[in-house]
């Protein structure tokens, strides 16, 4: 009987939209209003956590003819509430415009943005500094299922628009990246395939991208066969990447990680020649994605073409341990990341002289600054403003 009295006397009965009901005591105005399915909106205001900064006043309702802040006010004893009227309409729209003539910042972080696969920057840091380094890891892989071949050679946009850049300088987001790589692959979940659908997919290269398309069909449930005309998986990042920036063993670690995901690995095999689009539908395949890479490359018409060799033959060739390609004194014609990459791997290969012509500015080239900062550290010169004839 005591129990029950106590319950009446912590019950408080108001009207809200000209409905009555009855809340317990410290209920505030919008906790109520949500009782009866009335949503009053409102941008400050998180469940559960006390609010200390300055209040959006957006969730402002009438009380006995009074404005007062829904998400702070207590009901009271016969209070009468209303959520929408032509005043507080009004001064919702207000607020709002001036709410917004000064928000600057993007709803959704740069960084994030700017990422070319998407990957939650913010969500991974906060992991990171809280110690959770697998479940920063886990995240990652969401939107990437190769980070550790990924953060050892990625342009690393993210930092480019981290607004830590207008107090000192950018989060070091790629190199988190890095870290988390080594020390949450022990703690992170495992990769696991989905319920069994039925469907067979074949990917046609073993490359980031044919391994990133059969990754997600495995986690869907398809099945997956990989067609790879070289002896190996890992496309361009095995074969061509020089191995100061990525090692083969990084490469394998990853190979391992979605390789227990378990799709079927056909090596040797290229279309075209082992197979054709036709065979595999005629085996069952339900789709086919192409993975095939680099379609081609700008050939060289400038008058003694035949005498210079292609930037890519010349680092697969440099990968698979062919020396002394490079000779004493190379020219490298171009601005983009592969001429770089090619200059520095000119200089390791022995040549005593490297130089990088390009017709426009050094800003202007296509290649990431910092990798043009490293190769003039390690004696490439650059040749600016200047047209080969």
């Amino acid at each position: 009987m005591y129990f029950m009295k106590k319950q009446e006397r912590d019950s408080i009965s108001l009207t809200i939209n000209n409905e009555r009901i009855s809340v317990a005591a410290g209920t505030t105005i919008r906790e109520a209003a949500a009782v009866i399915g009335v949503n009053i909106p409102g941008f400050c205001h998180l469940p559960g956590r006390k609010d200390t900064s300055e209040p959006c006043l957006i969730c402002m309702v009438e009380v006995n003819g009074e404005m007062a802040e829904a998400c702070r006010t207590q009901v009271a004893a016969d209070m009468v509430v209303r959520t929408t009227t032509p005043a507080i309409d009004k001064h919702r729209r207000q607020r709002l415009e001036y709410l917004l003539s000064f928000h600057y910042g993007d709803c959704k972080a740069p960084c994030n943005l700017t990422c070319p696969g998407g990957i939650n920057v913010q969500g991974y840091v906060n992991y990171i500094a809280k110690g959770e380094y697998g479940a920063a890891l886990a995240l990652i892989r969401e939107q990437n299922p190769l980070p550790g071949i990924v953060c050892r050679v990625c342009p690393r946009f993210c930092e480019s628009r981290c607004r830590r850049v207008l107090i000192d300088e950018p989060v070091a987001i790629n190199h988190l990246k890095r870290f988390v790589v080594e020390y949450g692959r022990q703690s992170a979940p495992p990769l696991q395939p989905g319920p069994a659908t039925g469907y067979r997919a074949a990917v046609i290269g073993g490359g980031p991208a044919g391994l990133s398309c059969a990754s997600y069909l495995r986690q869907f449930g398809h099945e997956v066969t990989i067609f790879e005309a070289r002896e190996r998986l890992g496309g361009m990042p095995r074969y061509a990447i020089p191995s100061f920036k990525l090692p083969d063993v990084e490469i394998d670690r990853e190979l391992e990680t979605i390789g227990g995901l378990g799709f079927q690995v056909r090596t040797g095999k290229r279309w075209g020649r082992d197979f054709s689009l036709q065979d595999l539908r005629e085996q069952g395949f339900d789709a086919i994605f192409a993975a095939i890479g680099i379609a081609g490359q700008k050939k060289n018409d400038l008058p003694g073409a035949e005498y210079t060799q292609d930037a890519l033959d010349f680092l697969q060739d440099l990968r698979a341990g062919k020396r002394g390609a490079a000779g004493t004194r190379t020219l490298v014609i171009g601005g983009s990341q592969l001429a770089v990459e090619t200059a520095r791997c000119a200089m390791r290969d022995g040549a005593e002289e490297v130089t990088v012509v390009y017709q426009r500015a050094k800003v202007e080239m296509n290649a990431h600054q910092r990798d043009i900062d490293e190769a003039e550290r390690e004696g490439v010169q650059f040749f600016m403003m200047a047209q080969p004839l």
